[in-house]
């Protein structure tokens, strides 16, 4: 049963030993722009485990061209929450101050309050200003260009560019994972709808050229990623998991390759 149908059955934990410990890593876009979204902290520990898995890690090509597209916008975006909390802080400080209603603080409170608002607009404005010299000079890039030298797949000629994007709209239409759910332009983060099938057929190309199983870690949540079934998220779609083929001269076995995507969050 588990040969016949692999993507239906949860691995055994043989398998799942088996696979973590031959396998290839490959990080979608949305976890390589968490960098940018989430805390110093959570971007560090993140940052120590992808330096552990540094041996063993693989970039399809079109998941850095989408970081280096995306990541401007990312981080202009991050400016926003600090806007919008600093102007609510303030205007709880304006509301107190006016004195002429509920709640009322004493000057002494009212200023030690002043105090500590000024104190975080000053934190506020040293971190968006970081976020904004990152456009210059990022450690994020520079930690990625280290990390993933001479790992970083070929770019497709645009001949088979053009007929890879052909063959994603086909399946899109009809819900074939991954990636329909960004089967306009308008709902793609890139403006490429066929993003997601890119990566998908790269990892594909270098499963088989490396004989080795990949595991896929991205942020995504939607159904063309995974199983859900009764508002559970059962797991991978079926559809990502494939059992060694036959192929070759004299019909020798070809490659065994999982792809298995993994949750960041």
């Amino acid at each position: 049963m588990r040969s016949a149908y692999p993507g239906y059955l949860t691995p055994t934990q043989e398998e799942f030993k088996t696979l973590w410990n031959a396998c290839l890593f490959v990080f979608d876009t949305s976890v390589l722009l968490t960098f940018y979204e989430h805390s110093p902290e959570a971007t560090e520990n993140l940052k120590k485990i992808m330096t552990t898995l540094k041996d063993r890690l693989w970039m399809p090509h079109h998941v850095g061209w989408e970081f280096v597209r995306r990541r401007r916008t990312v981080i202009h975006k991050q400016n926003k929450p600090y806007e919008e909390n600093m102007k609510k802080m303030k205007d709880v400080l304006d509301k107190i101050a006016a004195k002429d209603s509920h709640p009322v603080l004493s000057d002494p409170c009212l200023q030690k309050l002043k105090a500590a608002i000024d104190s975080v607009q000053n934190e506020f404005d040293q971190t968006k200003k970081k976020l904004e010299d990152s456009h210059k000079n990022d450690e994020h890039v520079t930690f990625l260009e280290d990390l993933y030298k001479g790992r970083i797949g070929p770019a497709y000629p645009r001949e088979e560019k053009a007929e890879i994007e052909k063959e994603g709209q086909k399946r899109y239409a009809a819900k074939i994972p991954p990636g329909y759910k960004h089967k306009e332009p308008k709902e793609s983060p890139t403006g490429n709808p066929c993003g997601d099938y890119h990566i998908w057929c790269q990892m594909k190309v270098l499963a088989k050229s490396e004989t080795k199983s990949i595991i896929f870690i991205t942020n995504e949540d939607d159904e063309d990623f995974w199983w859900k079934l009764h508002g559970k998220t059962i797991g991978p779609r079926p559809e990502f998991k494939f059992r060694r083929f036959r192929g070759g001269s004299g019909g020798k076995s070809g490659v065994s390759s999982s792809f298995l995507p993994e949750k960041t969050n």
